[in-house]
């Protein structure tokens, strides 16, 4: 018995076997894309349905995946609340005994606390808002729903601009051909959905560029600042040896 509980306290801190924070914060950020793109697909799901006919019938049927989506959202909301709230109460339930045995001297009345004032959601936009940047062929979603907060792990913006580009030839690609147009509007479809789902995802190549380009003048700058630094450090280091 004794020699299990030393084993499995030495594979307990053994450092190579240790979870570092980034990398339970990156199983965290997936565990949770997971289960939004779970939660999309049973609220919205995309079936293959017939190619609109017009920009109107296109308009419809994003009107009502959005409103089935919005709604969805909207009581998931309200249960997550109702839960945290039988959860404070029960906490608050059990703290509320074990402070009178540990103090029994102190019977005086506590004040009844009042309960704080929880944030509004976050409205979603509204359909006619998301349908006003529809264009015929290509979605367009500019508004988004309330975000989660979830933790966020750095990733590598060359690897992303690699997947973007990837991404955007193969849709140029399947536009080249009938059956590939249509796929390649499903995809833009349910790409939207996601962004006004709240759901941001970095794809488009010219803002990676951008950012590339932005992150390599800071580095360059902060590389001149260095140099300067050191330079300065040894005019100030001779003028002290002559003196």
């Amino acid at each position: 018995m004794k020699e299990q509980s030393q084993k499995r306290r030495r594979e307990k801190f053994d450092p190579e076997k240790e979870t570092t924070m980034t990398e339970k914060i990156e199983e965290r950020r997936i565990q949770m894309e997971k289960e939004a793109e779970q939660e999309i697909a049973t609220a919205v799901p995309m079936v293959k349905t017939e190619r609109a006919k017009d920009l109107d019938e296109l308009r419809s049927r994003l009107k009502q995946k959005i409103e089935v989506l919005a709604k969805n959202r909207i009581e998931n909301e309200k249960k997550r609340k109702q839960k945290q709230d039988a959860n404070r109460t029960a906490k608050k339930g059990k703290k509320e005994p074990a402070k009178k045995e540990a103090s029994p001297e102190k019977s005086e009345p506590a004040e009844e606390s009042t309960p704080k004032e929880s944030p509004s959601p976050r409205l979603a936009p509204t359909v006619s808002d998301v349908i006003s940047n529809i264009q015929f062929g290509k979605v367009k979603a500019t508004q988004e729903v309330g975000t989660q907060n979830r933790p966020k792990a750095r990733k590598d913006i060359h690897k992303l601009l690699k997947q973007a580009q990837k991404k955007q030839d193969y849709l140029k690609n399947l536009k080249t051909t009938e059956a590939g147009r249509k796929e390649a509007e499903n995809i833009e479809m349910e790409a939207a959905l996601k962004k006004a789902a709240g759901f941001r995802k970095k794809d488009n190549p010219a803002l990676l560029k951008k950012t590339i380009k932005r992150q390599e003048a800071k580095k360059k700058k902060s590389q001149e600042e260095w140099k300067n630094r050191k330079y300065a450090e040894k005019v100030v280091a001779r003028r002290g040896d002559d003196a």
